[in-house]
C-alpha cells in the first residue's frame, strides 16, 4: 500500500522567476510478490513523487496503521495466484498443498517443513523470506530456472536439503556458505553444470551429501574444508578426468562415495580415507 502526498505549500518546489506548485506524478503500482507486504508506513518511510522522505510523521498514523494490518487470506490469495501462473501441471499445484500452510504476521509455517515447486516453469524463486520453518525445497524438473533465479535461497536459512534434480542451472548462488544447516544438495541430471557453478560448493561446510550424478563437470570444487562430508554420487560423470578427482583424497569423513560408469584410468588413493565404507 502506498500514499501518494500532494504537497502544496509556501515551501514547495520554486523555479527562479516564481514560486509554483509541483506537479505530483502518481507513483506506479509495482508487481506484488508473494510473501510480502508494505513496511513502508510503520518504518515511517513515505513515497512522494517517487522520492523516499524518512521520519514523516502524520497526524492520523494510528488509524493508517490499522488500516494496513496484516492480513492472512490476502498473502494467501497472492500465493494462490503466483502458483496458478507458473504451475505447469495439476498434480504439482497438489503438491503445491497451500492448503495446509498456515498463515500469520511472524511468517508462513509449512506441513513437515516442506516446499513443493517442482515442475514449476519459472525462471527465478519467489520471496522466501517469510516462511519460519523451510527446510526442504524441491525443485525437480525446473527446467527454465536459472542460476541467478536462485538468489532467494540464502533468505531460507534453515534450508537442510536443496533438491535441483533434472534443472539446466548452470551453477548455484555464490553465497551457499549462508546456509549453515543446509545437510544435502542434489544436482542429479544437471547438464548445464560447470566447473565454475559448482565451486561455491567448497564453502558449504555444513554439508554431508552431495549428488551429482550424470552432470557434464570435468573436475570437482575444493573438499579441503568439508569436514562433515559422508556420501558422494559421481555416478555416470564421464567427462571428469584424473586430475578432477584429486580432491577425492580431502574428503577425511567420507564413508559412502558412488563412482561407476566414467572414463578415469587411475583412482586416487582413496582407500586411505579412515571412514571409508562404499565404493
Amino acid at each position: 500500500m502506498r500514499i501518494i502526498f500532494e504537497m502544496y505549500s509556501t515551501q514547495c518546489f520554486y523555479n527562479q522567476s516564481s514560486m509554483t506548485k509541483s506537479n505530483n506524478t502518481p507513483v506506479s503500482k509495482q508487481e506484488k510478490v508473494p510473501g510480502t507486504h508494505d513496511n513502508n508506513i510503520s518504518q515511517g518511510i513515505i513515497e512522494t513523487n517517487n522520492t523516499l522522505v524518512k521520519n514523516l510523521t502524520l497526524p492520523n498514523q494510528k488509524e493508517v496503521t490499522k488500516s494496513i494490518e496484516y492480513d492472512p487470506a490476502k498473502e494467501k490469495q497472492q500465493w494462490m495466484e503466483w502458483a496458478n501462473k507458473y504451475c505447469g501441471y495439476s498434480w504439482s499445484l497438489r503438491n503445491f498443498k497451500l492448503d495446509e500452510w498456515v498463515f500469520s504476521e511472524e511468517g508462513i509455517t509449512l506441513p513437515v517443513g516442506r516446499l513443493y515447486l517442482g515442475e514449476f516453469e519459472m525462471t527465478s524463486l519467489p520471496d522466501l523470506s517469510r516462511f519460519l520453518n523451510l527446510k526442504i525445497i524441491y525443485l525437480k524438473l525446473c527446467t527454465q530456472l536459472t542460476k541467478e533465479g536462485l538468489a532467494s535461497l540464502s533468505q531460507a536459512t534453515d534450508l537442510e536439503h536443496i533438491d535441483l534434480r533434472d534443472t539446466n542451472i548452470s551453477g548455484l548462488p555464490d553465497d551457499l556458505s549462508s546456509l549453515k544447516n543446509l545437510k544435502r544438495i542434489d544436482l542429479w541430471d544437471c547438464p548445464n553444470l560447470t566447473n565454475d557453478g559448482i565451486k561455491c560448493i567448497s564453502h558449504a561446510t555444513s554439508l554431508k551429501e552431495i549428488d551429482l550424478r550424470g552432470t557434464n563437470i570435468s573436475e570437482l570444487p575444493d573438499f579441503s574444508l568439508l569436514k562433515n562430508l559422508n556420501y558422494l554420487c559421481i555416478l555416470g560423470c564421464s567427462n571428469l578426468t584424473n586430475k578432477g578427482i584429486k580432491s577425492l583424497t580431502q574428503v577425511t569423513g567420507l564413508e559412502s562415495i558412488d563412482l561407476f560408469h566414467f572414463r578415469i584410468s587411475e583412482l586416487p588413493n582413496i582407500g586411505e580415507l579412515p571412514n571409508l565404507k562404499h565404493i
